[in-house]
Protein backbone atom coordinates (compact mmCIF):
# COMPACT_ATOMS: atom_id res chain seq x y z
CA UNK A 1 0.00 0.00 0.00
CA UNK A 2 1.62 3.41 -1.16
CA UNK A 3 1.80 6.37 1.22
CA UNK A 4 1.85 9.83 0.80
CA UNK A 5 1.56 13.55 2.56
CA UNK A 6 -1.95 15.22 3.29
CA UNK A 7 -2.62 18.44 3.77
CA UNK A 8 -4.45 18.46 6.73
CA UNK A 9 -4.71 22.54 6.63
CA UNK A 10 -7.05 22.41 3.33
CA UNK A 11 -9.93 22.45 5.75
CA UNK A 12 -9.11 26.09 6.77
CA UNK A 13 -8.56 27.31 2.80
CA UNK A 14 -12.15 28.94 1.95
CA UNK A 15 -11.89 28.10 -2.04
CA UNK A 16 -12.60 24.55 -0.28
CA UNK A 17 -14.72 24.68 2.44
CA UNK A 18 -17.34 26.44 -0.45
CA UNK A 19 -16.87 23.29 -2.94
CA UNK A 20 -19.79 21.47 -2.71
CA UNK A 21 -19.36 18.30 -0.73
CA UNK A 22 -19.24 16.14 -4.03
CA UNK A 23 -16.53 17.67 -4.82
CA UNK A 24 -14.80 18.17 -1.71
CA UNK A 25 -14.81 14.03 -1.79
CA UNK A 26 -13.66 13.61 -5.78
CA UNK A 27 -10.78 16.29 -4.57
CA UNK A 28 -9.55 14.14 -1.71
CA UNK A 29 -10.36 11.09 -4.32
CA UNK A 30 -8.38 12.14 -7.28
CA UNK A 31 -5.05 13.31 -4.60
CA UNK A 32 -5.19 9.73 -3.16
CA UNK A 33 -5.86 7.86 -6.38
CA UNK A 34 -3.22 9.48 -8.96
CA UNK A 35 0.09 8.05 -9.47
CA UNK A 36 3.20 9.11 -8.32
CA UNK A 37 3.89 12.30 -10.77
CA UNK A 38 0.07 13.61 -9.88
CA UNK A 39 -1.59 12.52 -12.85
CA UNK A 40 -4.93 10.79 -12.56
CA UNK A 41 -6.42 8.56 -15.29
CA UNK A 42 -10.32 9.67 -15.27
CA UNK A 43 -12.45 6.77 -14.57
CA UNK A 44 -15.51 9.24 -13.64
CA UNK A 45 -17.95 5.86 -13.44
CA UNK A 46 -15.97 4.73 -10.62
CA UNK A 47 -14.99 7.99 -8.69
CA UNK A 48 -18.90 8.43 -9.02
CA UNK A 49 -19.85 4.94 -7.50
CA UNK A 50 -17.57 5.31 -4.59
CA UNK A 51 -18.49 8.96 -3.54
CA UNK A 52 -22.29 8.35 -4.16
CA UNK A 53 -23.13 11.12 -6.69
CA UNK A 54 -22.54 11.88 -10.05
CA UNK A 55 -19.27 13.55 -11.10
CA UNK A 56 -19.45 16.25 -13.99
CA UNK A 57 -15.85 16.15 -15.55
CA UNK A 58 -16.00 19.98 -16.79
CA UNK A 59 -18.13 21.07 -13.72
CA UNK A 60 -15.10 19.52 -11.69
CA UNK A 61 -12.65 21.11 -13.89
CA UNK A 62 -14.05 24.63 -13.54
CA UNK A 63 -14.98 24.36 -9.53
CA UNK A 64 -11.27 23.02 -8.96
CA UNK A 65 -9.66 25.84 -10.81
CA UNK A 66 -11.44 28.67 -9.44
CA UNK A 67 -9.06 31.46 -8.20
CA UNK A 68 -6.08 29.47 -8.95
CA UNK A 69 -5.28 26.37 -11.60
CA UNK A 70 -4.86 23.55 -9.20
CA UNK A 71 -6.09 20.86 -12.17
CA UNK A 72 -4.61 20.59 -15.69
CA UNK A 73 -6.02 18.08 -18.72
CA UNK A 74 -2.99 16.79 -20.39
CA UNK A 75 -3.58 14.53 -23.64
CA UNK A 76 -7.07 15.78 -23.52
CA UNK A 77 -8.08 13.48 -20.78
CA UNK A 78 -5.83 12.94 -17.73
CA UNK A 79 -5.34 15.49 -14.95
CA UNK A 80 -2.32 16.63 -13.64
CA UNK A 81 -2.53 17.98 -9.79
CA UNK A 82 -0.10 21.25 -10.37
CA UNK A 83 1.33 21.20 -6.44
CA UNK A 84 1.53 17.67 -6.34
CA UNK A 85 5.09 17.08 -6.51
CA UNK A 86 6.20 20.48 -4.86
CA UNK A 87 3.75 19.17 -1.85
CA UNK A 88 5.29 15.50 -1.66
CA UNK A 89 8.77 15.55 -2.65
CA UNK A 90 9.77 19.25 -2.57
CA UNK A 91 12.98 19.44 -5.57
CA UNK A 92 12.75 16.63 -7.73
CA UNK A 93 16.45 14.88 -8.09
CA UNK A 94 17.07 12.71 -10.73
CA UNK A 95 19.78 10.78 -8.50
CA UNK A 96 17.51 10.42 -5.22
CA UNK A 97 16.09 6.87 -5.18
CA UNK A 98 12.29 8.35 -4.05
CA UNK A 99 11.99 10.63 -6.36
CA UNK A 100 13.03 7.96 -9.28
CA UNK A 101 9.22 6.65 -9.91
CA UNK A 102 7.65 10.17 -10.38
CA UNK A 103 10.22 10.88 -12.82
CA UNK A 104 10.06 8.01 -15.05
CA UNK A 105 6.28 8.79 -15.06
CA UNK A 106 7.03 12.50 -15.95
CA UNK A 107 9.69 11.19 -18.98
CA UNK A 108 6.71 9.26 -20.50
CA UNK A 109 4.82 12.33 -20.83
CA UNK A 110 8.13 14.27 -21.60
CA UNK A 111 7.40 16.94 -18.91
CA UNK A 112 9.59 15.57 -16.54
CA UNK A 113 11.78 19.25 -14.95
CA UNK A 114 14.10 19.09 -11.73
CA UNK A 115 11.34 21.84 -10.19
CA UNK A 116 7.76 21.41 -9.69
CA UNK A 117 7.58 25.22 -10.21
CA UNK A 118 8.89 24.71 -13.62
CA UNK A 119 6.27 21.75 -14.41
CA UNK A 120 3.52 24.10 -13.32
CA UNK A 121 4.64 27.01 -15.48
CA UNK A 122 5.25 25.36 -18.44
CA UNK A 123 1.76 23.42 -18.04
CA UNK A 124 -0.04 26.46 -17.66
CA UNK A 125 0.98 28.14 -20.71
CA UNK A 126 1.09 25.51 -22.89
CA UNK A 127 -0.83 21.88 -21.72
CA UNK A 128 -4.25 23.83 -20.49
CA UNK A 129 -4.76 26.03 -23.68
CA UNK A 130 -4.58 22.99 -26.05
CA UNK A 131 -1.64 20.01 -25.60
CA UNK A 132 -2.47 19.55 -29.52
CA UNK A 133 -1.09 22.52 -30.13
CA UNK A 134 1.90 21.61 -29.32
CA UNK A 135 3.74 19.67 -32.52
CA UNK A 136 6.86 19.53 -30.47
CA UNK A 137 7.22 18.67 -27.27
CA UNK A 138 10.75 17.55 -26.82
CA UNK A 139 11.80 21.31 -28.06
CA UNK A 140 9.42 22.78 -24.76
CA UNK A 141 11.11 20.06 -22.21
CA UNK A 142 15.00 20.29 -23.57
CA UNK A 143 14.29 24.25 -23.40
CA UNK A 144 13.03 24.06 -19.96
CA UNK A 145 15.73 21.71 -19.05
CA UNK A 146 18.59 24.09 -19.90
CA UNK A 147 16.81 26.99 -18.55
CA UNK A 148 16.79 24.90 -15.07
CA UNK A 149 20.38 24.05 -15.72
CA UNK A 150 21.36 27.56 -16.34
CA UNK A 151 19.33 28.57 -12.85
CA UNK A 152 21.51 26.01 -10.86
CA UNK A 153 24.89 27.55 -12.00
CA UNK A 154 23.89 31.02 -11.59
CA UNK A 155 22.84 29.93 -7.90
CA UNK A 156 26.24 28.45 -7.02
CA UNK A 157 28.05 31.18 -9.05
CA UNK A 158 26.08 34.29 -7.07
CA UNK A 159 25.01 32.58 -4.28
CA UNK A 160 27.62 32.61 -1.25
CA UNK A 161 26.69 30.16 1.08
CA UNK A 162 27.21 31.58 4.86
CA UNK A 163 28.88 28.91 6.66
CA UNK A 164 30.82 31.34 8.95
CA UNK A 165 26.94 33.02 10.40
CA UNK A 166 25.40 29.68 10.36
CA UNK A 167 27.93 28.02 12.89
CA UNK A 168 28.40 32.06 14.51
CA UNK A 169 24.80 31.58 15.56
CA UNK A 170 24.74 27.83 16.69
CA UNK A 171 28.01 28.34 19.45
CA UNK A 172 25.95 31.69 20.40
CA UNK A 173 22.77 29.62 21.32
CA UNK A 174 24.30 26.80 22.67
CA UNK A 175 27.79 28.05 23.87
CA UNK A 176 29.92 25.56 21.60
CA UNK A 177 32.85 26.45 19.87
CA UNK A 178 32.51 24.75 16.47
CA UNK A 179 34.51 25.66 13.44
CA UNK A 180 33.10 26.79 10.56
CA UNK A 181 35.85 26.16 8.04
CA UNK A 182 36.00 22.29 8.99
CA UNK A 183 35.51 19.82 6.34
CA UNK A 184 32.59 17.61 7.50
CA UNK A 185 30.25 20.93 9.02
CA UNK A 186 30.84 22.96 5.25
CA UNK A 187 29.76 19.24 3.94
CA UNK A 188 26.43 19.40 6.09
CA UNK A 189 25.35 22.74 5.85
CA UNK A 190 26.27 22.65 1.74
CA UNK A 191 23.81 19.28 1.44
CA UNK A 192 20.95 21.31 3.24
CA UNK A 193 21.48 24.66 1.06
CA UNK A 194 21.14 22.65 -2.05
CA UNK A 195 17.99 21.08 -0.53
CA UNK A 196 16.89 24.87 -0.46
CA UNK A 197 16.79 25.65 3.02
CA UNK A 198 18.74 29.21 4.24
CA UNK A 199 20.51 31.02 6.91
CA UNK A 200 16.84 31.35 8.76
CA UNK A 201 15.68 27.72 8.49
CA UNK A 202 19.40 26.70 10.27
CA UNK A 203 18.96 29.62 12.88
CA UNK A 204 14.96 28.07 13.66
CA UNK A 205 16.44 24.32 13.63
CA UNK A 206 19.10 25.51 16.47
CA UNK A 207 16.49 27.61 18.60
CA UNK A 208 13.84 24.97 18.52
CA UNK A 209 16.23 21.97 19.56
CA UNK A 210 17.59 24.26 21.84
CA UNK A 211 14.48 24.89 23.87
CA UNK A 212 13.64 20.91 23.98
CA UNK A 213 16.11 19.70 24.61
CA UNK A 214 18.85 21.36 26.34
CA UNK A 215 17.30 20.20 30.04
CA UNK A 216 16.37 16.89 29.03
CA UNK A 217 19.91 14.82 30.02
CA UNK A 218 19.57 12.51 27.20
CA UNK A 219 19.12 14.61 24.51
CA UNK A 220 21.09 18.01 25.16
CA UNK A 221 24.38 15.89 24.32
CA UNK A 222 22.45 15.71 20.74
CA UNK A 223 22.96 19.30 20.51
CA UNK A 224 25.56 19.46 17.69
CA UNK A 225 25.73 20.08 14.17
CA UNK A 226 25.98 16.84 13.23
CA UNK A 227 23.04 16.16 14.35
CA UNK A 228 21.04 19.38 13.71
CA UNK A 229 22.23 19.60 10.17
CA UNK A 230 21.84 15.70 8.66
CA UNK A 231 19.44 15.44 5.86
CA UNK A 232 17.43 13.12 7.76
CA UNK A 233 16.24 14.82 10.40
CA UNK A 234 16.72 18.50 8.76
CA UNK A 235 13.14 19.26 7.87
CA UNK A 236 11.25 17.39 10.96
CA UNK A 237 13.25 19.53 13.34
CA UNK A 238 12.58 22.71 11.42
CA UNK A 239 8.68 21.92 11.61
CA UNK A 240 8.48 21.07 15.40
CA UNK A 241 6.55 22.73 17.57
CA UNK A 242 7.65 24.12 21.42
CA UNK A 243 5.02 22.69 23.65
CA UNK A 244 4.09 23.87 27.20
CA UNK A 245 6.23 20.77 28.43
CA UNK A 246 9.01 22.00 26.67
CA UNK A 247 9.04 25.37 27.90
CA UNK A 248 8.47 24.25 31.26
CA UNK A 249 4.97 25.58 32.23
CA UNK A 250 3.76 22.01 32.83
CA UNK A 251 4.83 18.31 33.50
CA UNK A 252 4.78 15.64 30.47
CA UNK A 253 2.21 13.86 32.86
CA UNK A 254 0.06 16.65 33.03
CA UNK A 255 0.45 17.03 28.85
CA UNK A 256 -0.46 13.36 28.68
CA UNK A 257 -3.53 13.63 31.29
CA UNK A 258 -5.07 16.63 28.95
CA UNK A 259 -4.54 14.01 26.22
CA UNK A 260 -6.18 11.95 27.42
CA UNK A 261 -9.01 14.34 28.29
CA UNK A 262 -9.34 15.56 25.22
CA UNK A 263 -10.18 12.45 23.52
CA UNK A 264 -12.57 11.74 25.93
CA UNK A 265 -14.86 14.92 25.54
CA UNK A 266 -14.36 14.06 21.36
CA UNK A 267 -15.77 10.75 22.10
CA UNK A 268 -18.33 11.61 24.43
CA UNK A 269 -19.50 14.87 22.04
CA UNK A 270 -20.00 11.76 19.13
CA UNK A 271 -21.67 9.77 21.30
CA UNK A 272 -24.27 12.80 22.12
CA UNK A 273 -24.37 14.00 18.98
Amino acid sequence: MSKRFTETGIWKDPWFRKLPCKYKMFWKYITEQCDEAGIWKPDFELASFYIGEEIDTNEATKVFNEGKQRIIVIDNKDFLICDFISFQYGELKRDYNPHKKAINLLDKRNLSLNLQERLVQACGKLLNKDMDMVKDKKKVKEKLEIGDSKGKEDVNQKEKIPYEEIINNLNTQLNTSYKYDTGDIQELIKGRWEDGFREQDFTKVVSTMKIKWENNPDMSQYLTPYTLFRKSKFQKYLNMKITPTDLGKISVRTARNIEVGKKFIEEMEKVNA
